[in-house]
């Protein structure tokens, strides 16, 4: 019992070698194949036979071998990575340090020049105050008399700016809308029936008519922009004169 117990052993041994044999070799074969190189296929049909594996297994054993040389690349791509990373992380440690250590150095000045400005501010916020005081106390009466004929004459432009706008806000108005009424008309052309061209291009002639119509009353009036324009440049001019001669002593 012992001598055929021994035998199978043995057996056993053979086949586990045989098969770790072929194995070894297969595996070889899945290695070339999946780097791309010509491989016996004599000599890898016997394997796969002998190994009972089918032509779909070869096709899932070279793919994943592929992948394991991806992710082997992979890894070893990463780690250089990581070293970079490494490099770096330190890099932006030592910047941070290096400003840390120049804004502590400096801090003393930083704070010293904080409480000076704020003080400073509060002196300034002065200026509009005295300024107002220049303007409105101990005036010379010469002064006052400009400052009245100023006042006088943006007054006269108010009402002259006012009566303007309300000439030419509804001409402006209505040549808008004259405006809009052609481009509806436009988009309508771009698309109609032959039949409706003609109704439509003589109401884009009555709507250009009359939006002419109305262009021409906003020209008529440039020339009182152009006066009402240069008045108020010219009042502003004095206005700022007659500030520059309050402010002084």
């Amino acid at each position: 019992m012992s001598v055929i117990g021994d035998l199978l052993s043995k057996i056993r041994g053979k086949r586990t070698e045989k098969f770790a044999s072929k194995a070894a070799e297969y595996d070889s074969f899945v290695v070339a194949l999946s780097r791309g190189d010509e491989v016996d296929v004599d000599t890898l049909a016997e394997l796969l036979d002998e190994l009972d594996k089918s032509d779909s297994d070869l096709e899932k054993d070279i793919a994943s071998k592929q992948r394991r040389h991806e992710t082997a690349a992979e890894i070893v791509r990463l780690k250089n990575v990581e070293r970079e990373l490494r490099k770096a992380e330190g890099e932006l440690q030592r910047l941070r340090d290096e400003v840390a250590r120049f804004v502590a150095e400096r801090q003393p000045r930083i704070d010293a020049l904080a409480e000076q400005t704020k003080y400073m501010q509060l002196d300034f916020d002065r200026l509009s105050t005295l300024q107002d005081d220049l303007l409105r106390v101990g005036v010379p009466l010469y002064l006052q008399q400009k400052r009245q004929e100023i006042t006088a004459r943006r007054r006269i432009w108010a009402e002259r700016e006012r009566a303007y706008t309300e000439r030419i806000d509804r001409p402006r108005t209505l040549a808008h809308q004259e405006s809009m009424r052609i481009e509806v008309i436009d988009g309508k052309l771009s698309r109609c029936d032959p039949s409706e061209r003609e109704l439509l291009l003589d109401a884009k002639a009555k709507a250009e008519q009359v939006r002419q119509g109305h262009q021409s009353v906003i020209d008529s009036l440039a020339g009182d922009k152009r006066e009402l324009d240069a008045e108020r440049a010219a009042i502003e001019a004095a206005e700022r004169a007659l500030n520059a001669e309050l402010l002084k002593p």
